[in-house]
């Protein structure tokens, strides 16, 4: 099986989608590394982009090729720590997950050739899991997309910047930048273990309180400000410091660690500037891939377990201090620790480029011990013990430096509460653990308050377990847990403010059988909720996992998976943005599928699987756009359904299962497009024909989808037209038909398909009818517009080998299409129902269609009025002809014509007559030689649609939308043994759209370009692949006004031979 783990957070901020440049920095395999020193590479900025960047982002792309351990990582860059992270618990061969980290505040370290090291100590003596690592960096330019087409700049929050100096830039609390580095550090400085590329890693290895960890550091005399970063993690005896009593004697350990000392669970990190405190603090307790209960944590990860968090002190009151010429001892402990807890710093130093030195003091430091009270109450093994402490601590000092004199005060107030329980001779634990924050830095000059950070920080933490004997030893333990990390930010300079809030929670629940601490079986159930809000953007993605996935087994003839939805109460309507994310694996073998997701019985997403031809299985990921179903998304009392249908049958010769998770990403602010207000986007994600989401929209679908096969509907032929009875309000003044498709069986391969009146060969369907096909709605049986759907190649179609692991064109989102019918809206707003009708033309058995009727209300009228004033709907003129010897022969369909409807509309908009023009042409040309042998196919289908609105003899706006789709394909067969067939098969797709939206002087034009060109071979037995190989270059092109984005990806065998995105739209050199 083929899992892809995931940790739901926040995405990095970032400038555009693509990045100006991106390379990998370091691959490695890591087998058997324990004792071993860091993997290490040479590095080099890139030469094509060097610095200045506006962001950095790192990522980390790892699999596991079998059962393993979870292990610690760690990335170090001349020895400073950029990353802290754990892997997943590999319980299955095909495991995989990726990282992504803003990595921008250590520029320093990335403007000049250094040293990559990366620690990962795996042992494959007993587990045989080898994990095998990629480690690359993006380069960005550009202002960032979270500002783009508003500021020129986004400023971060601390520096001590004047409003002039600010200017028109922009402050930011996004949670991904850091809130002390609002620009990146000129000077970093590992604290870190001198020997650690020849040892065991650059961290220090801690073991008590006592051992303090030392490092020598001299600082430049023009240093005039300093931040602290700390990276920590806990092992051995202190992996669950976070649930150990406080006893004093009788029984060793923790809730789940029975070799460590019940002191409680209290730690902190320590920071020492010449053995005086500098600085201390509480560690966030992340919990490890393989802890409590290791089925939790699959697929989702537990809170900060792959980006472990760092912790920022604010020294610059200390910089005084510091330069006064000689050497200093930077300090790193953990009070109350056991063994063993890896502890690494940096230090961030800020240089004044005017001067060549700089003057300080500290002139406050207020330092009182923090209060514990510790209690505990035992009997045997039974008992309770809390541990509270609560602290203030202040410094202040100034810098004087060409910025001129000013004074950094840091304010930091810790309060910490601890709870163990054990109660039935040990059977029942809990454990509960809260810790706050609040760190305040304010900066000062000529005593006026010039910049202030305030971050506050509550991590609350509930756990409990009931345990029991498992027999053989083992135990059988039940576990919940709830596990939370908020986090508020304000930032300040002047009289600009920025805000944010974050909000990572996980509920779990579940059992597991351990045996000598390790889980042999179990089930775990987790929510998973990430909130980011500020004052231009919510974020909201949670993720549910039962027993780990929600599995897709032997699904043929159940109804579809539902589940109720709200629209999140902590981030309610209006969005910008609605962005869908369908992320599936298939676990083995099995057959590509079709399967669809629906709102209300609404389809918001059609979909095909891959072919997964190997016993390792597949993943993969769809996002879409779903802005335009936002009146789907609103129920705020009552919840919707949101349902899915895959159908799918796990036989002997192909056992797969797919597990699917349905996500939904909401977002606020406006869309970073540099146009007028007025006019809407030409971007192919965001439909022409919505420029606003509708008002309503009633399905065109099957009533009892929920109980039966789903809500699409089943058409047979082309006199089969499946109908649905609407009322629609009769203030609605607008009216636009979308049409989901995909077509299967007789008509799979409808665009190969010759004209005859009987053929014996495969290349199409049972009955050789030609390859057209026109899809069309109907009101009350009245035709009301068609369009040619685009020929979406299936992952098991022509050659599978062509689509792994690169898609045909549309496979993943089919496409649907629209028919703007406010011209016929005469006819419907009488307020009785009316029958609207889909079908298509042509087709043999079966296609499954569903619609969605959309629908704009005006809220100022109870009734509007409406008529239609033209109907010119000619049929279409089509020209068959077919000369045929027996096997051999070719044929042509040809097809064109031109429609045009006008209705105009009268609200409390005005008068308004929409006027809709289509003019199609389309070629379809098979010619089979040699026997059969040789099948050659050539289609194209070309469309114009033009939908105008206009205000009396006053045009207001149109909307213009030219496809093009050609289709080529060549095949030549040769009989094998065994009654197998060789197939070689040589394919051109293409999907071409130009896109222009005028409204009064406004205009907006992109153009999109889709194209695959691919060859292979493969054996085919009983319409099955045996074996075969397949090469498909894909080659995807957008571009507007504003941007222009080209991606070319080739690929052969199964492998991506090069994947390059150009955000110049520059040619793309392929190897």
């Amino acid at each position: 099986m083929t899992l892809e783990y995931m940790d739901p957070t926040l995405p990095p901020l970032i400038p555009t989608v693509n990045p100006k440049c991106s390379f990998v920095v370091l691959r490695e395999d890591f087998a058997c590394t324990l004792g071993f020193p860091p993997a290490s590479v040479d590095y080099s900025p890139p030469p094509d982009c060097p610095a200045p960047w506006s962001r950095v982002i790192l990522e980390l792309s790892a699999s596991a090729s079998d059962v393993q351990m979870d292990r610690i990582a760690a990335i170090w860059v001349d020895g400073a720590e950029i990353l802290r992270t754990s892997t997943p618990l590999p319980m299955a061969p095909g495991v995989f997950w990726r990282v992504r980290k803003d990595v921008t505040r250590y520029t320093a370290l990335l403007r000049s050739a250094t040293t990559f090291s990366m620690m990962l100590e795996n042992s494959n003596a007993t587990l045989p899991g080898v994990y095998s690592v990629n480690v690359s960096l993006h380069f960005y330019r550009g202002a960032l997309s979270d500002d783009a087409g508003r500021n020129p700049s986004l400023k971060l929050p601390t520096s001590a910047h004047t409003n002039e100096q600010l200017g028109s830039r922009r402050l930011s609390a996004h949670p991904t930048i850091k809130g002390l580095y609002r620009e990146p550090a000129d000077l970093i400085i590992p604290i870190s273990n001198e020997l650690g590329d020849c040892g065991p890693g650059y961290w220090f290895k801690i073991h008590n309180e006592s051992d303090v960890q030392l490092t020598t550091v001299l600082i430049p005399n023009n240093t005039y400000r300093a931040v602290l970063e700390i990276y920590v993690s806990h092992h051995g005896d202190d992996e669950y410091w976070y649930a150990n009593p406080l006893r004093m004697n009788g029984p060793r350990g923790g809730l789940m660690s029975p070799s460590s000392k019940a002191n409680g669970g209290f730690r902190q990190v320590v920071v020492t500037i010449d053995k005086r405190f500098a600085g201390a603090v509480v560690p966030f307790p992340v919990i490890y891939p393989g802890s409590i209960n290791p089925f939790f944590w699959a697929p989702v990860a537990a809170i900060g377990a792959y980006d472990h968090p760092s912790y920022d002190l604010d020294l610059t009151p200390f910089v005084g201090k510091l330069l006064d010429g000689p050497e200093h001892h930077f300090g790193l402990t953990v009070r109350d620790s056991q063994p063993y807890w890896l502890v690494s710093a940096n230090l961030h130093l800020w240089l004044d480029a005017w001067s060549d030195g700089v003057e300080g003091a500290l002139v406050r430091y207020k330092v009182p011990p923090l209060k514990l009270s510790r209690q505990a109450d035992w009997r045997e093994r039974d008992g309770k013990s809390s541990i509270d402490g609560q602290v203030i601590i202040r410094f202040s000092g100034w810098v004087s430096s060409s910025k001129g004199n000013i004074t950094t005060s840091v304010k930091q107030r810790l309060k910490f509460k601890s709870r163990v329980e054990v109660h039935r001779r040990g059977s029942i634990k809990q454990a509960s653990m809260e810790v706050k924050s609040r760190t305040n830095v304010r900066t000062e000059k000529n005593h006026k308050v010039i910049g202030r950070v305030q971050v506050e920080t509550e991590a609350p933490l509930l756990m409990e377990t009931m345990s029991s004997n498992g027999g053989g030893g083992s135990v059988f333990e039940k576990t919940k847990m709830y596990h939370e990390l908020q986090e508020t930010t304000s930032v300040a300079v002047g009289k600009e403010v920025a805000y944010s809030t974050m909000t990572d929670r996980q509920d779990s629940e579940g059992s597991a059988l351990m045996e000598d601490g390790v889980a042999m079986w179990g089930s775990g159930d987790t929510k998973s909720t990430y909130k980011f809000r500020d004052d231009k953007a919510c974020y909201l993605r949670t993720v549910v996992m039962v027993g780990g996935r929600r599995d897709f087994a032997d699904t043929v003839g159940s109804p579809p998976a539902t589940a109720n939805y709200t629209q999140p109460p902590d981030c309610p309507a209006p969005w910008t943005r609605v962005v869908l994310e369908l992320s599936l694996s298939v676990s083995n073998v099995q057959r590509d599928r079709v399967a669809a997701v629906w709102v209300n019985g609404a389809e918001v997403l059609r979909t095909t699987t891959p072919l997964s031809t190997s016993p390792g299985g597949a993943f993969w990921k769809v996002h879409k756009d779903v802005t335009r179903y936002t009146t789907l998304l609103r129920h705020y009392g009552d919840a919707g359904t949101l349902t899915m249908r895959l159908e799918n049958s796990n036989i002997a010769s192909s056992p797969g299962v797919f597990s699917a998770n349905v996500s939904l990403h909401f977002y606020r602010g406006a869309v970073p497009i540099a146009r007028p207000a007025a006019i809407g986007t030409a971007h192919p994600t965001v439909k022409g024909l919505y420029r606003e989401p509708a008002d309503l929209i009633i399905p065109i679908s099957c009533e009892k989808g929920a109980e039966g096969g789903g809500f699409w509907l089943l058409v047979n032929n082309d006199s089969h037209v499946p109908a649905a009875s609407v009322t629609i309000p009769r203030n609605t003044y607008r009216a636009v038909i979308e049409i989901f498709s995909s077509y299967h069986a007789d008509d799979e391969f409808w665009y190969t398909n010759p004209l005859r009146s009987s053929f014996q060969g495969d290349l199409g369907a049972s009955r050789a009818n030609g390859g057209f096909r026109q899809l069309y709605a109907t009101v009350d049986g009245k035709f009301v517009g068609g369009h040619i759907p685009f020929a979406v190649i299936y992952p098991g179609s022509l050659n599978p080998y062509f689509w792994s692991p690169v898609t045909a064109i549309g496979a993943f989102d089919i496409p649907s299409y629209d028919l703007d019918i406010t011209p016929f809206l005469g006819l419907l707003l009488d307020g009785q129902p009316h029958e609207i009708g889909l079908g298509v033309k042509d087709s043999q058995p079966y296609w499954l269609l569903s619609g969605n009727l959309h629908l704009w209300v005006d809220a100022w009228s109870d009734v509007v009025e409406a008529g239609l004033v033209e109907y010119s709907s000619p049929p279409l003129k089509i020209n068959r002809h077919a000369e045929w010897r027996n096997l051999d022969g070719q044929s042509e369909v040809d097809a064109e014509g031109l429609i045009r409807f006008s209705g105009w509309v009268s609200s409390s908009k005005g008068n308004i007559t929409t006027t809709v023009r289509q003019k199609v042409k389309f070629k379809s040309q098979v010619e089979v030689q040699n026997r059969g042998a040789v099948k050659h196919v050539e289609m194209m289908n070309k469309e114009r649609t033009t939908v105008g609105l206009a205000k009396g003899h006053q045009a207001m706006g149109r909307v213009q939308l030219f496809i093009e789709a050609p289709l080529q394909v060549q095949t030549s067969s040769v009989n094998a043994v065994g009654g197998a067939v060789f197939q070689k098969t040589r394919m051109y797709h293409q999907l071409q759209e130009i896109l222009n939206l005028n409204e009064n002087m406004a205009v907006s034009t992109s153009s999109l370009t889709d194209r695959q060109d691919a060859e292979g071979s493969v054996l085919m037995h009983d319409g099955e692949p045996v074996w075969g190989s397949g090469s498909t270059r894909s080659s995807y092109k957008y571009r507007d006004e504003n941007t222009c984005y080209l991606r070319t990806v080739n690929a052969a065998g199964g492998v991506v031979k090069f994947d390059v995105a150009s955000p110049q739209c520059s040619a793309v050199a392929v190897a």
